[in-house]
C-alpha cells in the first residue's frame, strides 16, 4: 500500500488544501452573515469581502491539489507508432532536429 503523500512538499500542499478549506468554510459563514445586516453599505462590504474570500481559498486548494498530483504522476515517454521512444525534450514534446554528419 503507497502512502498518498510521498514526500514533505506533498504533506505540506495537502495542509495548504486543509487550511483553504477552512478559510473557505468562513467565507461562506461571513457571506451568511452578510445578509442578515440591516445596513445596506454593510452589506455590500461583506458580501464582496465574503466571495473574494471564497474565490482566493477555493483557488489555492485547486493549484495544491493539482501540485500533488504532478508529484505523483509518473513521468511520460513519448513514444512513436514503433513503440520507441522519439527523439527530443520529453518534458514539452518537442523534437530536435537530427544531428547532422559531415560529409567527407
Amino acid at each position: 500500500m503507497k502512502f498518498f503523500f510521498a514526500s514533505g512538499y506533498q504533506l505540506f500542499y495537502g495542509f495548504l488544501i486543509l487550511l483553504s478549506l477552512a478559510f473557505a468554510l468562513f467565507g461562506i459563514l461571513v457571506l451568511r452573515i452578510a445578509y442578515h445586516l440591516e445596513e445596506p453599505g454593510y452589506f455590500i462590504l461583506f458580501f464582496f469581502a465574503a466571495n473574494f474570500i471564497i474565490l482566493l481559498s477555493i483557488t489555492f486548494a485547486i493549484i495544491s491539489f493539482f501540485r500533488i498530483r504532478t508529484f505523483r504522476s509518473p513521468p511520460s515517454e513519448n513514444k512513436d507508432n514503433n513503440g520507441q521512444s522519439s527523439p527530443g525534450d520529453h518534458s514539452t514534446g518537442e523534437k530536435r532536429p537530427a544531428k547532422r554528419t559531415a560529409k567527407r
